[in-house]
């Protein structure tokens, strides 16, 4: 310090500063000051204790504890003094103390203030926790707008990046799973590279082939999300949905517009809502290398039951003409000389212990304050529970940005992500495994000593040799590629521009071996065997351009005004080889084949669209926006192609302006009202036409379905109204949302008459409504320096009906009918009826008046009518009654967080009420005698009911195996359960190691935790895990659990390091 000891005053100037300390230059001192100082330098050195000299250093590092990035300008400070720094760019710190300092402080604007005990550490790391008014303070909107969530005059619901790595899943749509309120989210099963579904506030469109599925966007550039079966969906490949090439290790926000009004900027492609996804970006600083590493164990959770009194057999005998028998109608297992019983879905998917995962992810990120930059890789792979069936995965992702000027800055990305997996037919497992005698180990032989198939059965394939021999070999590529600029011509004017391409390329090969030709009678696979060579091209370009305008239109009152243009353009080709017929055994190439056909797809759509957005601003607590867009559809009719909606919200933050209790911190209220269009898939408005070839030359046939030259957009008309509360300095949260849509003009095939040609007849011939109410809470009942428990709830109810149909029409089929053992079932849809209703045979029930019995309704109260010739129920006669519904009555989750030092627990309860799902392993269990309700075929039952006049039936019957076989397995209201469950979705364990292990080394920070998902599940369905389901995710068809590989429980253990 320069002291001058001449001038009356004394001013103290700042000419600099470091991350640690002020410079200050003393200019001129009084003598009394000096005299002042003197003193206090003496009581120093004779130890008074009033004065400390600053004798210790402490450094340490500030981290946000949602991404695990430094967080630069976080005060620290010792409570009760002016003494304290800032952190730098890299969140360090380095602060000087007094021995008599006990504690810091560490605040930052939007997280939740922490206190450090001192004691005699010399660095103290710290992560600070995001306060929930800061998840939500800013959240990105669409087009990938960043807006305060305070004046928003709808529902978006933001899931953190370090919540969706937390889930420890492979398929972003999997992590979102109990996350958000309002997305009913259906997986597909447990085999790799499945699919999975979501679906935001319902179904929204009638047509059973149409996409209800939101629109993805990723850094503000739409993605596929598609499911592409291409022309091997139908043989029971499970496929991939587009999401799943998404690292959640990239992800740095997911931000869900669940209703038209907050998506209404993107067009038609948000017709069902919108998932934002925000990656992770360099930071300014020194280079940090972070990775991420996750090994998984999987396993089949739940089983159906069967019996095991009774054996293998038919009508009491063992066996079945010399062979083992598939139906376990033989004589009880006590009177079988070392009877023993396998129940071969263990067997089959432990053989090989359990299903592995692993995934590991490498990034490398920095820059300067003017550039910065981040470079990440994954690598997983994945081996199923069926052993045969893999998915190996492997991205890279390059992302930067450059400020060329003060008012110019350029960011890019690019990622390449490839898929390499072995793939089964699904039904080919499940089908021939539900055949297999339960008194033969599935695992116990598979093949003969010559390599052909062996089974117990002459007309049974054997599971393992199906699943060795007949698969089929899947390679995908992937490349996102994303252009943006963003210039600021004047303070008040920003013009933004956003290039994205999304080029998806698949190859697929399917092998189905023939005959060995080695031993006469060979149960082969095929009889001529089979090759499909298949190669899928989908290529997508957005290009988006957005000026943005603000201003103070007066006093108190802000505008901000957006108008914009956005193109985009697909094209998809698919080209399939098939050939059959192999010349010489296992030789699998096509010109090894006699019998050669092909096939090719295409499909191209274009959309323009222009918009504009008018957000209006009084004094930050009165917010009103504005939307409207014009969008132009290459998929419709001329006269038709060009459609307009608009879209109005309204935000008000009442606790800005009323006097609220002290403990009452924040109220809002939100209105908005909405239309969005839906535009028609390819060629639907004409006659299409094929060709083939034929001896030699090449035929031209028309399509079955005619399309509608006057085709229009459909439309959805969607209110919502909401409210978000905050209480006890914001440890209580609850936001509530109520809404309502109408879809009308549903685009749908319908029937006609094939007198003029055609099957059926695309045209708009329908309407939807949705309505619901959704309900997120939070709460934080304890909050200490060492100690804090955090709690989130999300509960939604969605109800739903089918208003109206066209004229003519009596239903929809989504689907014709199930692949049950017997009895069949379809989901339609029809009108005054809800969505998701599913149609079957039933039992007669009794109607004193049959004037009270309805179409289509089973009334379950009324007592069923048993047949006097039989003694058994009677099935009905008279065409399929609704047996069931899909949709559940509502869906929540409870998430509670405990966080003690450095050990953090975090457990996530799902729950879903109602929803019916069909049982298929039960009916084939009931035909063959396995289910465990057929243990009582010995005995005398009574079956009851009333007579087909109404009296009471008092007589007993032996159902034996008749009963089963030829009545109860046929009647599909047997099967068709309530789904229901609550499973313990996700629970994690973490430990943050400690500084003091990682000092003299490289590392900044280093974590690990164990986890398990998909845990002790409660549910009343008999079958395996109920989340399980027959379909790919681009399929509107629901409730029929089929064949596919069963959900799995998965034990994972993570280690996080960053240098």
């Amino acid at each position: 310090m320069l002291v001058r000891a001449a001038a009356p005053q004394a001013l103290c100037r700042t000419i600099g500063r470091s991350s640690n300390r002020i410079y200050c230059t003393t200019m001129v001192m009084t003598a009394t000051l000096r005299n002042a100082l003197t003193a206090a330098l003496v009581l120093l050195l004779l130890g008074g204790g009033a004065v400390h000299a600053q004798d210790r250093t402490v450094t340490g590092t500030v981290t946000d504890g949602g991404t695990e990035e430094p967080l630069p300008g976080v005060n620290v400070t010792v409570p009760g003094t002016s003494v304290g720094t800032t952190t730098d760019v890299s969140g360090r710190y380095e602060l000087s103390l007094s021995q008599e300092a006990d504690s810091l402080a560490y605040s930052f604007v939007g997280y939740q203030r922490a206190t450090r005990a001192i004691g005699d550490r010399a660095v103290i790391n710290v992560t600070l926790q995001p306060t929930v008014a800061q998840l939500g303070d800013v959240v990105v909107t669409a087009l990938g707008v960043e807006r305060e969530q305070r004046s928003l005059g709808y529902a978006v619901q933001e899931v953190s990046g370090a919540e969706i790595a937390d889930a420890q899943e492979s398929n972003l749509i999997d992590a979102l799973q109990g996350q958000v309120a309002g997305a009913q989210i259906t997986s597909t099963g447990g085999s790799p590279g499945q699919s999975t579904r979501i679906v935001l506030r319902g179904v929204t469109s009638l047509d059973p082939g149409a996409d209800n599925q939101p629109l993805f966007v990723v850094d503000g550039i739409p993605i596929s999300n598609e499911t592409f079966s291409g022309g091997r969906g139908s043989g029971g490949f499970a496929f991939s949905n587009g999401a799943v090439d998404i690292n959640p290790e990239d992800i740095e926000s997911v931000s869900v517009l669940k209703g038209p009004s907050a998506a209404a900027l993107y067009g038609v492609r948000a017709a069902n809502g919108a998932v934002v996804i925000e990656t992770k970006n360099g930071q300014p600083g020194e280079t940090r290398v972070s990775y991420s590493s996750s090994m998984g164990f999987q396993r089949v959770g739940k089983y159906p039951p069967q019996q095991t009194e009774f054996m293998d057999g038919w009508r009491g005998d063992f066996g079945y003409f010399s062979f083992p028998s598939f139906h376990a109608w033989g004589p009880k297992a006590d009177t079988i000389p070392d009877a023993q019983f396998f129940n071969n879905y263990e067997s089959y998917f432990e053989r090989d212990g359990m299903g592995r995962r692993f995934t590991n992810t490498l990034a490398v990120s920095g820059g300067t304050e003017r550039s910065t930059f981040r470079l990440s890789m994954n690598y997983g792979d994945h081996k199923g529970v069926i052993p045969e069936a893999g998915n190996e995965t492997a991205s890279a992702k390059a992302s930067g940005q450059l400020d060329v000027r003060d008012n110019l800055r350029v960011s890019a990305s690019a990622k390449y992500a490839n898929a390499q997996g072995t793939k089964l037919p699904v039904d080919a497992q499940l089908g021939q495994l539900m055949y297999y005698p339960t008194s033969v180990d599935v695992t116990r032989k598979y093949k003969n000593e010559d390599g052909s198939q062996f089974s117990p059965l002459p007309f049974l394939d054997h599971p393992i040799f199906v699943a060795q021999n007949h698969n089929l070999e899947n390679n995908r590529d992937r490349f996102i590629g994303t252009l943006a600029v963003n210039y600021t011509p004047a303070e008040w004017l920003t013009v933004n521009y956003r290039f994205g391409n999304d080029l998806y390329q698949t190859g697929r090969q399917e092998v189905i071996p023939g005959p060995l030709e080695v031993r006469e009678n060979e149960n082969a696979i095929s009889s001529v065997g089979f090759l499909s060579r298949e190669k899928l091209t989908n290529r997508e370009l957005t290009s988006t351009l957005r000026l943005t305008a603000t201003r103070t239109l007066a006093d108190g009152l802000d505008a901000e005004l957006s108008v914009g243009n956005d193109v985009f353009d697909s094209d998809y080709d698919r080209v399939t080889v098939n050939g059959s017929d192999f010349g010489t055994p296992r030789f699998f190439d096509l010109s090894n084949t006699s019998d050669i056909s092909t096939s090719e797809a295409q499909a191209e759509r274009r959309v323009i669209g222009v918009y504009g957005d008018l957000t209006l601003d009084y004094q930050d607590y009165l917010f009103l926006t504005l939307t409207g867009r014009n969008d132009w559809s290459s998929t419709l009719p001329e006269d038709n192609r060009s459609f307009f909606y608009p879209s109005a919200s309204l935000g008000f933050v009442f606790s800005d302006v009323v006097d609220l209790p002290t403990f009452f911190d924040y109220g809002k209220v939100r209105v908005s009202a909405s239309e969005v269009g839906k535009d028609a898939d390819p060629y639907e408005t004409n006659i299409a036409f094929a060709s083939f070839p034929f001896k030699g030359q090449t035929l031209e046939t028309q399509a079955n379905v005619l399309g509608d030259p006057n085709l229009k957009p459909e439309t959805t008309l969607a209110f919502e109204v909401g409210t978000d509360l905050r209480f006890l300095d914001e440890r209580v949260r609850l936001d509530v949302t109520a809404y309502q849509s109408n879809s009308r003009d549903q685009i749908i095939q319908v029937p006609i008459s094939e007198a003029i040609g055609f099957d059926a007849f695309v045209t708009n011939a329908g309407e939807i409504r949705n309505r619901g109410i959704e309900v997120t809470a939070g709460l934080t009942p304890v909050e200490t320096e060492d100690f804090s428990w955090d709690a989130a709830i999300n509960w939604s109810k969605n109800d739903n009906e089918v208003i109206s149909i066209r004229e003519g029409v009596e239903s929809i089929t989504l689907f014709g009918s199930s692949y049950s053992y017997g009895g069949s079932l379809t989901m339609q849809l029809r009108r005054g009826l809800e969505y998701g209703n599913l149609y079957g045979s039933v039992y007669d029930r009794y109607y004193a008046n049959p004037d009270d019995e309805q179409e289509f309704i089973v009334d379950g109260s009324r007592p069923r009518i048993v047949d006097p010739s039989t003694g058994y129920y009677r099935p009905s006669g008279d065409g399929f009654k609704v047996i069931g519904n899909v949709q559940p009555d509502w869906t929540g989750s409870v998430q509670n967080t405990f966080s003690y030092r450095n050990l953090t627990l975090s457990a996530l309860v799902d729950i879903k009420k109602g929803g019916d799902l069909y049982n298929q392993a039960a009916a084939f269990h009931a035909s063959q005698g396995t289910l465990p309700i057929t243990a009582n075929r010995d005995e005398e039952v009574a079956f009851s009911g009333v007579s087909p006049d109404g009296s009471p039936v008092t007589t007993t019957v032996v159902p034996g195996q008749d009963y089963y076989r030829n009545v109860y397995r046929r009647v599909a209201e047997n099967f068709v359960e309530d789904a229901s469950y609550i499973k313990l979705r996700n629970i994690q364990l973490s430990y943050q190691l400690p500084q003091s292990f990682m000092r003299n080394t490289p590392l900044q920070r280093a974590s690990l935790g164990v986890g398990a998902r998909n845990v002790l599940l409660w549910t009343p369905y008999d079958g395996f895990d109920p989340e399980s389901r027959q379909y790919d995710a681009d399929s509107n068809t629901q409730g029929f659990q089929g064949l596919r590989t069963p959900a799995v429980e998965t034990y994972t253990v993570k280690l996080n390091l960053t240098f």
